[in-house]
């Protein structure tokens, strides 16, 4: 059973990383931005969020491509996918939220601030559960080979 608490504490401190900006500066998010655009089971879907994921997502089919990539039938079926990349990060990210209100995993949580204390190395190496629901940012990926190496052996990784 500590080894599903462990998991679940490493999937939430995962979570709000990615939902704080990893500790990057607080900024005042307008009215608008703060709009519910969605809601995943009791959690409304800001429209910041929406929009930060489907830019992320936008920025890496761009990578490589040429100007017009979203022209045409081509295009319709490229956002298309967009679109279902981003509602999927989505009800992943939010999913977690509510299996961790479920079970009662809070920002507060000595196994939660525990987590997210340690450093991302020890992390690696005593998680038994990675599970990641954020976006590549600027093309720096969390995991790769380096942070797998790191990982005991026998972890489940989820993405």
């Amino acid at each position: 059973m500590i080894h599903f608490r462990k998991g679940f504490a490493c999937i939430l401190a995962f979570c709000m990383l990615a939902l704080a900006g990893c500790g990057s500066a607080v900024l005042k998010s307008t009215e608008e931005e703060l709009t519910p655009v969605a809601t995943i089971g009791e959690f409304d879907v800001p429209y910041e969020l929406y929009r930060y994921i489907a830019l992320n997502y936008r920025d890496q089919y761009e990578e490589g491509a040429s100007a017009d990539i979203w022209l045409g039938e081509s295009g319709e079926t490229l956002l298309a996918e967009l679109q279902e990349n981003v509602e999927y990060s989505l009800i992943k990210m939010y999913t977690t939220m509510s299996l961790c209100k479920e079970y009662g995993l809070t920002a507060d949580n000595p196994l939660i601030t525990s987590a997210v204390d340690v450093e991302l190395d020890e992390l690696y190496a005593q998680s038994d559960f990675i599970s990641l629901h954020t976006p590549a940012i600027d093309g720096t990926h969390l995991i790769n080979a380096e942070s797998i190496a790191k990982m005991k052996d026998g972890v489940i990784f989820v993405n």
